[in-house]
């Protein structure tokens, strides 16, 4: 199929290339289409610039997928997106110039390793209110996280991770009652945990590692009852977060854990865990001792297999939501 071929249609409502090459522009047959609804072309060596075409076809786009390529121009400052539609867009895995754009109308906006720079716009709770899916991750983004983003109210997922960001974690409110996962990690964000984050209802994955955050866990996540899983990985905190559901996994100061809901019956195992210890090294030979101490290790190592498992298990769905 050559660039200059001329199909005999014209109302195609999708299409869809993957892993082939196709670039490194845009085929020409590609925007005589006059009812295109759902355009991916993922890893087809396109560096193009976004042109006028594009921003005709896109109001009535219901997905747009260009991710993994080559295009390493500045994406359009407006596009006809309309929220009817829900579209998600996704530019992931590019060579981007300049800024996050103000794309109103869009559900699911990806965005992650496209070298994407500047600040977050400051207004982009207002002006991309219906955004349900939001990722930022892995670009150049820097200075604070703008408040307006905690008006965001249909946000589900939110992964602002690996960027520069700094300042303090926004207050999110109760008005954002479908957010269930929230990715901050690998910032430079400081200061305390808004206390707020708990009263999220959804919310079942945080990850805050690695930032400068510093905060007594006892009363920051006091209330955290949805948590699954809540990585902290940082030496600041101090406190143990003492009310969590018994399926939560805390990954604080570099290791995991099992989240109980208390911590005296910890307590209490560990007063009999030592007393058989010393009654084993009172009432048997050195022989019997080291078997008895190798069958412990071993059970002790293979509860936290168990342990891995399971927050392995939560995070599969954390990292294959998006793409």
């Amino acid at each position: 199929m050559t660039q200059d071929w001329i199909p005999p249609f014209k109302h195609l409502y999708q299409v869809e290339i993957r892993d082939c090459q196709v670039g490194p522009t845009f085929p020409n047959w590609l925007r005589n289409q006059m009812s295109l609804e759902n355009v991916i072309l993922e890893n087809v060596g396109i560096s193009e610039e976004i042109l006028g075409w594009l921003y005709n076809m896109s109001s009535h786009i219901e997905q747009l997928d260009l991710s993994h390529n080559k295009i390493s121009r500045y994406l359009p400052k407006k596009m006809n997106f309309s929220s009817s539609n829900s579209p998600k867009v996704n530019f992931a895995f590019n060579q981007l110039k300049g800024p996050i754009p103000i794309w109103s109308g869009v559900t699911a906006l990806y965005l992650r390793y496209s070298l994407l720079s500047g600040t977050l716009p400051a207004n982009i709770g207002e002006e991309m209110s219906h955004l349900k899916e939001l990722d930022l991750s892995n670009d150049l983004l820097n200075r604070s996280i703008p408040l307006s983003i905690t008006r965001i109210q249909n946000l589900s997922y939110l992964d602002l991770s690996k960027n520069h960001l700094t300042g303090e974690i926004p207050v999110f409110g109760m008005g954002m009652q479908r957010l269930e996962i929230i990715d901050l990690s690998n910032n430079s964000l400081s200061g305390g945990i808004p206390t707020s984050i708990c009263s999220l209802p959804s919310l079942f994955i945080l990850e805050l590692s690695n930032n400068k955050l510093s905060a007594d866990l006892s009363s920051a996540f006091q209330n955290c009852t949805s948590l699954q899983t809540l990585s902290l990985g940082n030496k600041r905190f101090f406190g143990l977060c003492q009310k969590r559901s018994p399926r939560t996994f805390l990954c604080y100061q570099s290791y995991c854990q099992e989240a109980t809901h208390s911590q005296e019956a910890f307590q209490r195992s560990s007063v009999v865990y030592l007393i058989f210890i010393y009654w084993i090294w009172q009432t048997t030979t050195y022989q019997v001792l080291y078997h008895c101490v190798w069958v412990m290790w071993m059970v002790s190592n293979s509860s936290r297999l168990i342990l891995f498992i399971g927050r392995f298990h939560n995070l599969a769905l954390y990292h294959t939501r998006c793409i």
